[in-house]
């Protein structure tokens, strides 16, 4: 048997004979407690009132966490707020290191031509303006699509009785 991960296991690999994995042919067996809850409502354990949700990020936009933001060609590859906590494109991959030094100072390794804007605690961009710069998106536009999809969630939820 393959172990997939220390929590759940697979049937062996079968392989066609040019050794090419058939994927279609992989049964999964989850452990029983992935499975089999004693009380549905353990389902939406992080289950969260769409509204309180949407009034956290709108407050934590207004924060000013980033501490560097790094560009690659001209093109914003990722950011590193000051506690450390990173956000990268695919491009660049896992980022190591703890704090916000170690993690510039690894990218500036693995990529010789990565610039970074370093900014004082509290002088860089509002989370939002952030979240922008990355992604190229409105922060309030992500907040509303967000909004949407977890009001719909919980109040579905409701409705099966999940959640109170």
């Amino acid at each position: 048997m393959t172990t997939i991960n220390s929590a759940m296991t697979a049937s062996p690999m079968p392989t066609s004979k040019s050794g090419v994995f058939n994927l279609e042919t992989v049964k999964l067996h989850p452990p029983k407690e992935l499975v089999e809850f004693k009380d549905p409502k353990e389902v939406f354990v992080f289950a969260r009132d769409p509204d309180e949700w949407r009034q956290h990020v709108v407050a934590e936009g207004k924060e000013r966490d980033v501490g560097a933001i790094l560009r690659l060609k001209g093109e914003v590859v990722g950011m590193v707020n000051y506690d450390g906590q990173s956000t990268t494109r695919n491009s660049i991959g896992m980022v190591l290191g703890n704090g916000m030094s170690e993690r510039i100072s690894y990218l500036q390794s693995k990529y010789p031509g990565i610039s970074v804007e370093i900014f004082e605690r509290g002088q860089g961009p509002t989370n939002a303006e952030a979240h922008e710069i990355f992604s190229g998106k409105k922060y309030s536009e992500f907040i509303e699509r967000e909004y949407a999809v977890l009001r719909e969630s919980y109040l579905q939820a409701k409705k099966l009785g999940f959640i109170d």
